[in-house]
């Protein structure tokens, strides 16, 4: 389903092979258009809710979305290029059904709908976009619209109500397909995913810790769980409370909630949190609090020079917290180092340091990381592939032989997908190979052939097997 976004890394290799750069170049340009389709948004969602546009407004919450140290997950991580280019799309689908709403030119139609097959062809996260319409329809159209709506929304439910009985295998596949992991509840995913947005909201205020993964784990405390609902609903309720007066922070509100409404409410994904998911739900954020900025300092009166020179202080540190994050990202052995410093009990900095100690030769210390992200991550219960042959690996770098192929047996009892359990068979037959037992090595490594055909690793072993024969 991501079709769009994999062709762009493609078309990046044709043109540039694995040189970076150009990468990066692609990222930003995309991050940039991004910035435009906001610009062009905002006056657009003006005429929409019929209040006045303001160009200083609209220039500093561009600012601080584009100088966000929390976006660079999604523009300085190559393969995050998939989140911008999602923002991207769903935000130029927005911007032509407002369009549409305000001109009823037919094309701004066509055009909204063939950007938002582009979106869900990037990332299925787009699929909040239509929920946002309705729910702004309802909110903001004329009476009449708002009253067909209503009326059809209950007729569905009321005609799904009459049908579920017979629908449950339907709806039982429906519920699997709509799953990344099957581990986890919809209810404790939900109830976890009430705090992260705290976290993210944080990371946005505060412009640290800023990690490539974030050391979350399921909530169960109920008490806090309870207050993430009534802080959430609070924050619903006065947005609705103050719609007439004050409509763009309402309209940014539920746009920041539909934003998340795909990976961070009720499907549950094996990974709790991750900055680039805040992408685009971050440009609601910018409004939001600059709109709030700017009605405190109407309020207290504040004068233009004091309001430039704390505006300027914002997007100062900003720049410069993005800046030294991105001079991080340079530095793979700093940046795991960090990584590791600021979240030691995350399996996966855990597995990053692992594999750097064994880089430097350091196996010891690598065999006990990468042995610490392995249990980590089976306690989690989300034990992966990587965390397993990686650990193999450095047991057969060692000599340990039967220490890689028993790692091996054991996490097969676990891991269930046929590439994943692939990549441990051919784990398994390399380290069998350097034992010279090339019959258990060809088994194994046919079988993780059948299981992945495109597993060069495998092929490696097969061949090798067949010469020595």
């Amino acid at each position: 389903m991501r079709v769009i976004g994999y062709l762009t890394l493609y078309g990046n290799y044709l043109l540039s092979s694995t040189d970076p750069f150009y990468y990066h170049v692609v990222n930003v340009f995309i991050h940039l258009l991004n910035g435009l389709v906001i610009y062009k948004l905002y006056f657009v969602i003006c005429d929409y809710l019929r209040i006045k546009p303001q160009t200083k407004f609209i220039l500093f919450v561009l600012a601080i979305w584009m100088l966000q140290p929390l976006n660079t997950q999604a523009v300085t991580y190559v393969v995050q290029r998939i989140a911008a280019m999602v923002a991207l799309f769903s935000l130029m689908s927005l911007l032509s059904y407002l369009k549409w709403r305000t001109t009823k030119h037919t094309l701004w139609l066509i055009f909204a709908f063939f950007a938002f097959i582009l979106a869900m062809l990037t990332k299925q996260n787009a699929a909040f976009l239509p929920v946002f319409i309705i729910l702004m329809e309802i909110s903001f159209a004329q009476k009449l619209v708002s009253k067909r709506l209503i009326f059809t929304g209950g007729i569905s439910f009321f005609i799904f109500m009459l049908v579920y009985p017979f629908i449950g295998s339907f709806l039982h596949q429906l519920d699997v397909a709509t799953r990344e992991s099957q581990v986890i509840t919809r209810f404790d995913y939900f109830n976890t995913q009430l705090t992260v947005h705290w976290l993210y909201l944080k990371k946005f205020l505060l412009m640290a810790p800023l990690t490539l993964t974030m050391d979350v784990i399921l909530v169960k405390n109920e008490t806090l769980i309870l207050f993430a609902y009534f802080i959430h609903l609070s924050v619903i309720f006065l947005a609705t409370y103050f719609k007439k007066s004050q409509p763009l922070i309402f309209f940014m509100v539920v746009f920041y909630y539909c934003a998340h409404l795909v990976e961070s409410s009720i499907v549950p994904i094996t990974d709790l949190a991750f900055e680039h998911r805040t992408y685009l739900p971050n440009v609601a954020i910018s409004f939001i609090f600059v709109s709030l900025l700017s009605n405190f300092f109407d309020k207290i009166k504040i004068s233009s020079q004091v309001n430039y020179l704390i505006s300027s202080f914002i997007l100062i540190l900003l720049a410069v917290t993005t800046y030294q994050r991105n001079v991080l990202w340079q530095k793979p052995q700093d940046f795991y180092k960090n990584e590791y410093k600021v979240a030691p009990k995350n399996p996966r900095n855990l597995e990053a340091m692992g594999r750097l100690y064994a880089e430097q030769g350091n196996l010891n210390k690598a065999v006990a990381m990468l042995s610490d992200s392995l249990n980590l991550n089976f306690k989690q219960g989300k034990l992966t592939a990587s965390s397993v042959t990686n650990l193999m690996k450095v047991f057969t770098m060692q000599g340990n032989y039967q220490g890689a192929v028993i790692t091996g047996q054991k996490s097969l009892l676990y891991i269930k997908k046929p590439a994943n359990k692939s990549q441990i068979l051919s784990a398994m037959a390399f380290a069998y190979s350097k034992m010279n037992l090339c019959p258990f090595a060809f088994g194994l490594a046919n079988t993780a052939k059948r299981l992945n055909p495109y597993n060069q690793e495998a092929q490696k072993i097969i061949t090798y097997c067949k010469d020595k024969k």
